[in-house]
């Protein structure tokens, strides 16, 4: 068998180990799913995050082949040797700077037009005039030659750059069909300016252009800088690229980079500006974005596409995820520890708890052995306040109610039967026992005194059908019970015929007595009704005559109702044709009650609405005001921001002064620069600068004239606007005060309406009033009416009544007067046998009177046996036959017989 300590011991060992292994799932699946939650979140989050940062780089590439190309432009138009020889015509020393500079800035093909859109020179020098001026025509650009040609003026036509497509025939006349091309052609980046002398007049068209065919250089910065990778797409077709391909592979090997049709199809569908893919190169998948190359039209002529590789972001991803993992290991195994550790102090704890558990129980199984020997003298020793600790109490209990069983039963066995036995409870089934034992004995000796003393009305309750002593008591008190109780009823019955005699003797005393007094107030009944019956007689004569009276008025009366009943049909008929007009005089006054209502309410929305516009009315009024104030203080900045721009005038001025003198400096600089040869080179040099500076400032002065000119315009035109509205709100405030005092008058004006429809309103009410009464009162007269028409009709009916009950009354009179013959008759019959009714009570008193004295003899004996048998008590009722069984003693629903059963205890009498 196994010992308490060991199941302790397993499980709690048990119960620890699944709960710490139960710890390490639940927290390993928590950790595991914030680690793929946290994954994904991550993953998306770099992958959004490398798509902003691929959206810079476009932006990077246009801005810098812009300002390449803008700054090369720019630098061309503005070379002074350039503008000198195009003011002198000189075309060859052109073309020399065009080839120069076109071989500086790497440009691949350059024009110089003139105003006309006529070439001057290019580069390469060998093209076609008429060929180029042809193309000019048929270029997308030839658009904004013409404009700025027509307006070389205006600074949106001054300088532009665009994105452009050369077809191959464009090619072969810029004669750049030397390299190898698709069959779409070109893509190429061009830009023009405005050429124009130092007098700001100008003088031609500069307009270069790069293919972006080949153009790796851009591209190959940002890889080298950032590490993407980029193309660029004519169409679908991959014109050069950088970063895609291996070192080792040809940079002309455009195969592995076909765009898929359903992409192409997006990006050309999609109107946003920046798209975002995942392209597969040689290969390798690419997360990208691409951005569409359109002309100065917005018409798309191809796409920039520029990424990194996926395997980046997945090593990245994968670095984290694994340190993820790393961490998840850590801490499983950190669980592990724990719960190994958790374990051997759950396992130790288990050998405590057990061991001071098993303790006081093996005392307590000791003691009970020796209780169940019979040996309860010696109690435990209670040193713990727990479980065991109350157990130990509950026994020590057990062994004192032993001990005073054991002494009752003692004093019981010594013929001390009056033993006081208190349970301890209601399932002390021991001391129950005792103490139904120890009332039993005590109520058989008290029986057995009792019936001994003469007693015999104390009833003897069997305990069981056993029950062999209270069997032979019940037997003795039922015979000695039975025999007294014959006895006492045989006197009981003769005491009761001898009352029953004397009683019925008395009472025929009695009636004899009350015969003759009734026949002598017969006697003289009848013969008072004799002469009433004479009296009735002639009563009957004079109802006759008083009859037919009564017949005559009843004959008038009928006729008077019938008249009355016409004129109370006519007085209904106009009370209903009342009735009918007040009801549609009702309906009327509820109609217009209604209307009053709507019209108050209405005059009520009315004035709130008036109070409202007064009260926007007032809030316009004082912003109009705030308005004007604000309007009077920009007119005082205005006023002064002219008066400081005419000051502006005066240095302008000045400025043009200083720069007419600077540029006739420099004009005298470079006559004698030209005068002095080679020597005064440097100084034609800076002459040269000196001009150009002067030009830039006459030029600058210009545009801040103009600029001040415009400004001062605006401003007269602001003051003009401003006073104008001062003017408006002034107006506006007036008709705002107007607005106000209508709207009072509106006011007022609803009021004294909302009044007098809440007078006419209440008068309706007063009037509706006064008019249910009138049909309350017309319904009580129809009701009253209606009555009387059923109390005529009653009346009527009476009538005819009368009528009948008068014919009856003739014929009751004849037949009360036959009758009264008879009864005369009848009542001297009667006197005479009232005579012979005397004679036989007069013999019956005398035998009642013999009857009576006997009966008193006879009471006289039954009192001398009475008196024998009245030294013994009986019950006032008899006793049953059949044994009677105690109540058992029932607790739970059980009886007490019950519970000895189940202990196994034989249900013996106590």
């Amino acid at each position: 068998m196994k010992s308490i300590k060991y199941t302790i011991l397993v499980s709690f060992c048990t119960m620890a180990a699944i709960s710490i292994t139960a710890l390490a799932v639940v927290i390993s699946n928590k950790i595991s799913e914030s680690l793929s939650t946290q994954a994904e979140h991550l993953s998306a989050q770099m992958t959004h995050q490398i798509y902003e940062t691929l959206n810079l780089p476009h932006q990077t590439f246009e801005l810098l082949m812009r300002e390449e190309i803008r700054r090369s432009v720019k630098e061309l138009c503005e070379n002074p040797v350039l503008i000198a020889n195009a003011e002198l015509g000189r075309l060859n020393t052109l073309k020399a700077e065009l080839q120069s500079a076109a071989r500086k800035h790497e440009w691949d093909f350059a024009l110089l037009l003139n105003l006309k859109a006529q070439l001057l020179a290019s580069f390469p020098s060998d093209l076609n005039d008429f060929e180029i001026e042809a193309y000019l025509h048929t270029w997308d650009v030839s658009e904004l030659l013409h404009r700025m040609a027509a307006e070389p003026s205006r600074e949106e036509t001054a300088m532009w750059d665009t994105f452009t497509r050369q077809n191959l025939q464009a090619l072969h006349v810029l004669k750049l069909d030397t390299r190898p091309f698709p069959a779409e052609g070109a893509l190429s980046s061009v830009a023009a300016s405005i050429i124009t002398n130092d007098f700001d007049e100008p003088l031609g068209i500069c307009l270069v252009g790069k293919l972006l065919n080949d153009y790796v250089e851009p591209l190959e910065r940002l890889h080298r800088i950032a590490g993407y990778a980029s193309i660029i797409y004519l169409d679908a077709i991959p014109i050069v690229h950088a970063g895609l391909i291996a070192p080792e592979d040809s940079a002309r090997d455009f195969a592995p980079l076909p765009i898929p049709v359903e992409i192409q199809k997006r990006l050309l569908d999609s109107s946003k500006k920046q798209s975002h893919h995942v392209f597969t190169f040689a290969g390798v998948p690419y997360l990208s974005a691409c951005s569409p190359l359109s002309s100065f039209t917005g018409k798309q002529l191809g796409f920039l596409c520029i990424g990194l590789p996926e395997s980046q972001i997945t090593d990245a991803q994968q670095t984290v995820l694994s340190s993820g993992i790393a961490a998840k290991q850590e801490v499983q195994a950190w669980i592990v520890n724990i719960g190994v550790v958790s374990l051997g102090f759950f396992a130790f704890a288990s050998f405590l708890i057990a061991a001071n558990i098993v303790k006081p129980l093996r005392q307590l199984t000791d003691r009970a052995n020796k209780l169940a020997r019979g040996d309860f003298q010696e109690d435990l020793r209670v040193t713990s306040r727990d479980e065991i600790g109350a157990l130990s109490q509950s026994l020590n209990e057990v062994m004192h109610s032993f001990r005073e069983i054991a002494a009752t039963s003692e004093a019981i066995a010594l013929g001390h039967v009056q033993q006081q036995v208190v349970p301890r409870s209601t399932e002390d089934v021991l001391g129950h026992s005792l103490q139904y034992m120890a009332t039993y004995l005590s109520e058989m000796a008290s029986l057995a005194d009792t019936v001994a003393r003469g007693d015999l009305t104390r009833t003897v309750h069997l305990r069981s059908h056993d029950d062999s002593l209270g069997q032979s008591l019940q037997a003795m008190t039922t015979g000695l019970r039975s025999l007294i109780e014959q006895i006492r009823t045989s006197v009981e019955q003769l005491t009761s015929t001898e009352d029953d005699i004397s009683s019925l003797a008395t009472l025929n005393i009695e009636i004899v007595k009350n015969v003759h007094t009734a026949i002598a107030q017969m006697t003289a009944t009848m013969t008072e009704m004799q002469n009433s019956v004479a009296a009735v007689s002639e009563n009957m004569d004079t109802l006759n005559a008083s009859v037919e009276e009564t017949s005559l008025s009843a004959s008038q009366m009928e006729a008077s109702m019938d008249h009355i009943a016409s004129h109370t049909q006519n007085f209904t008929r106009q009370a209903q044709h009342t009735m009918d007009f007040v009801t549609q005089v009702v309906s009327a006054l509820e109609q217009i009650l209604k209307s009053t209502a709507s019209s108050q309410q209405l005059s009520q929305e009315t004035m709130q609405e008036a109070r409202e516009g007064q009260q926007a009315v007032k809030q316009v009024m004082s912003s109009v005001q705030t308005i004007q104030q604000t309007i009077s203080m920009a007119v005082e900045a205005i006023t002064q921001f002219a008066h400081s721009s005419e000051e502006i005038d005066t240095i302008l001025e000045v400025i043009r002064d200083i720069t007419d003198q600077t540029s006739l400096l420099s004009l005298n600089a470079s006559i004698i620069a030209a005068q002095a040869g080679e020597q005064g080179r440097g100084f034609a040099v800076v002459a040269g600068e000196i001009k150009h500076l002067s030009t830039g400032v006459a030029a600058s002065t210009k545009d801040i004239a103009r600029i001040l000119q415009n400004l001062q315009q605006n401003t007269s035109r602001i003051v003009q606007a401003v006073h104008e509205g001062a003017a408006d709100v002034k107006c506006g405030l007036e008709h705002t005060i107007q607005a106000q005092t209508t709207l009072e008058h509106i006011t007022t004006s609803a009021e004294r309406s909302s009044a007098i429809v809440a007078e006419i309103a209440e008068a309706l009410h007063s009037l509706m009033l006064m008019t249910h009464q009138v049909f309350a009162a017309m319904t009580e007269v129809n009701t009253m009416t209606a009555d009387m028409m059923t109390t005529i009709n009653e009346h009527q009916i009476g009538t005819r009544q009368i009528h009948q009950a008068i014919a009856q009354i003739t014929d009751l009179s004849f037949q009360v007067q036959q009758a009264s013959a008879d009864q005369l008759a009848g009542v001297r019959h009667v006197l005479d046998s009232a005579q012979d009714v005397v004679m036989l009570m007069d013999h019956n008193l005398e035998s009642s009177q013999h009857v009576v004295q006997v009966v008193k003899d006879l009471s006289t004996q039954a009192d001398l046996l009475l008196d024998a048998v009245d030294r013994f008590k009986l019950r006032s009722e008899p006793q049953r036959a059949h044994p009677v069984l105690a109540p058992q003693y029932s607790r739970g629903g059980r009886t007490f017989m019950d519970l000895k059963v189940n202990m196994n205890v034989p249900a013996s009498p106590v």
